[in-house]
């Protein structure tokens, strides 16, 4: 991919999230993914083709990226699939404004060799849809945030497509404990400082593209932290061409860091904010802990 990129000078032919793909096909081993090898080609070809599309629609950009988002989820969720990268599939063409043939092209092609590639599972895995109101959170999350940097006019990086499917990621598993949203943003962040630097230190960028997913692989092995999308974001930078690390790692981490702390808001500290409240209350009204255990509250 990043040779024929390199050669060509056809960009539109590198897919990050293919490496996340790979990643959590081949390395992880994501039950989820492998039980189904032809979603794995499919969807994101279906996501992709909507997405370079979708490029050709009036309106804000931003407002175009959400249509495509809202589109992946409920294709993920109608399919019993849980192959996120498809969600960036779709987004990345309108948000980077890549309408060549040649990515959507670049998507199948990549997606069925990951999909042909792809060891079997030894155990059945029945296939589950995502917690419904996991998705609507992620998809409140990841919309607000594309209108917000949108209106805002921040840079198209900052709503980079591997962030959304972090977020996705993060969101339907509940959220994690403590600062695991902080580790991730870290890995996130780190991942495009790495990224943009290649790209503006070394001459090659298929050199440079390689080097950089070699650094954030062992990145991920220092955090103990099988983070898929980081690969991908890796890659961003050769995609939005930001050859400036700080610009790159800034609105990377801002982006992952909205993303991330109001999905752990949502799920973990607000739930513990009402039980508190909940638990004040009754200590103060005895009285209400009374009528509720009592039989007659039935």
């Amino acid at each position: 991919m990043l040779v024929v990129a390199d050669v060509s000078g056809q960009h539109a032919v590198v897919f990050p999230e293919s490496l996340a793909l790979a990643f959590g096909a081949w390395v992880v081993r994501r039950p989820e993914i492998t039980v189904s090898r032809w979603r794995i080609a499919v969807l994101p070809s279906v996501c992709a083709a909507v997405g370079v599309a979708a490029t050709r629609m009036p309106g804000p950009r931003w407002l175009v990226a959400i249509g495509v988002l809202t589109f992946a989820l409920v294709l993920l969720q109608l399919t019993r699939c849980r192959v996120s990268p498809a969600v960036s599939a779709g987004v990345l063409p309108v948000v980077f404004d890549v309408r060549e043939p040649a990515y959507f092209i670049s998507v199948v092609v990549l997606c069925t060799i990951v999909a042909a590639t792809t060891p079997r599972g030894t155990a059945p895995v029945r296939l589950e849809r995502w917690m419904p109101s996991r998705v609507a959170v992620s998809w409140v999350i990841g919309a607000t945030w594309i209108a917000v940097a949108g209106a805002s006019s921040m840079p198209p990086i900052a709503v980079a497509p591997p962030l959304l499917v972090a977020s996705l990621e993060y969101v339907v598993a509940g959220a994690g404990p403590g600062t695991s949203w902080l580790r991730r943003c870290v890995l996130l962040a780190a991942a495009g400082l790495v990224g943009a630097s290649c790209l503006r230190w070394i001459p090659i960028e298929w050199a440079a593209g390689t080097v950089a997913v070699v650094v954030v692989v062992l990145m991920a092995i220092a955090f103990a932290l099988p983070l898929a999308p980081a690969l991908a974001v890796s890659l961003v930078p050769f995609v939005a061409e930001v050859s400036d690390p700080l610009t790159a790692a800034g609105a990377i981490a801002l982006g992952a860091a909205v993303m991330h702390l109001s999905g752990w808001a949502v799920l973990v500290a607000g739930p513990r904010l009402v039980h508190g409240w909940r638990k004040r209350r009754l200590h103060k009204h005895p009285s209400d802990t009374a009528r509720v255990l009592s039989p007659e509250a039935g």
